[in-house]
């Protein structure tokens, strides 16, 4: 199985050229694109990539596109918006090459996705967290049928689906996959724990997802919960401690944890405002003012 350099050249920055390092397996007509390093902390996906690729046999009949790191300047100083215009890559597509650097990218990268078939895009959860598959909800019928089958048919814990009018996620239109559904392609997304706190069963859980898909392996749709999400910020900066696991069923006014404040350590409880389920947890962070600490899951509608 050969794999190809197909990587993307953007522009310079100054005597540096910026790429979009793709790894190619060309075989068959469909093409799916699997892409990590939207935002440059976030590396679980590579894990998945490097076991994706192990799995892969000869007998492949689809072209696979492996996008290493869409924002490579990102990547390299491991921070989520670019340092040189301190966008955030997911968050101004469809881009413009007569834009900043990350516009530029954007138009390039969005360019590219245009031609598949389907788009899997990797993220990372900053907190414990479940494996959640993002259902862009954008798009006809048909793409929004077909994304939420690939998504059930992955084993995700849950799906997220976006909701537009929340003011949390309207700055989500900006994002790649909203943009490509809308355009026709098939484009979903997946968030999972950080590097340093994801399971071998998690990334396997992935993993198989995205063989069987890239197989076309028909695999029967699991009844997976499809969610809104409701995130909790801190009112105030300090540590915050939470015993309850992720996925786990919480009701409206209960305690989910206590946010400890540095100034006076004083412990101020937390309660949940819905009924749900626990999707994200920032268990023992040291959380500023404003920044999400927990999120429920909500049934969508």
């Amino acid at each position: 199985m050969k794999i190809i350099n197909n990587d993307i050249f953007v522009n310079n920055l100054g005597l540096i050229p910026v790429i979009i390092p793709i790894r190619t397996i060309r075989k068959g007509n469909r093409k799916i694109a699997v892409i990590v390093g939207m935002h440059g902390e976030e590396t679980s996906g590579l894990l998945v990539i490097n076991k994706v690729i192990q799995k892969l046999s000869n007998k492949t009949n689809c072209e696979v596109n492996f996008i290493l790191a869409a924002n490579t300047l990102s990547q390299t100083m491991r921070t989520r918006v670019s340092p040189t215009d301190l966008f955030d890559l997911n968050r101004v597509f469809p881009g413009n090459m007569g834009g900043e650097i990350s516009q530029r990218i954007a138009a390039k990268l969005l360019e590219f996705c245009l031609e598949m078939d389907l788009v899997i895009d990797l993220h990372t959860f900053d907190g414990q967290c479940p494996v959640v598959g993002i259902f862009m909800n954008s798009g006809n019928n048909s793409v929004k049928e077909d994304c939420l089958k690939s998504l059930s048919s992955m084993g995700v814990d849950c799906i997220w689906q976006l909701n537009f009018n929340s003011s949390d996620e309207v700055k989500m239109s900006g994002a790649l996959g909203p943009i490509l559904c809308d355009k026709g392609v098939h484009s979903i997304a997946i968030e999972m724990p950080g590097h340093e706190i994801i399971t071998n069963t998690q990334v396997d859980l992935i993993t198989n997802g995205i063989v069987n898909i890239i197989n076309n392996v028909p695999i029967k749709a699991k009844n997976t919960p499809i969610i809104s999400k409701i995130n909790i910020r801190a009112d105030f900066s300090g540590i915050f401690n939470s015993k309850i696991k992720v996925m786990s069923r919480v009701k409206k006014g209960q305690n989910i944890g206590n946010l400890i404040r540095m100034d006076d350590f004083k412990k101020i409880s937390i309660m949940s405002p819905e009924d749900g389920l626990l999707v994200v947890n920032k268990n023992n962070h040291f959380v500023f003012t404003g920044e999400i600490l927990a999120s429920i899951g909500t049934k969508a509608h």
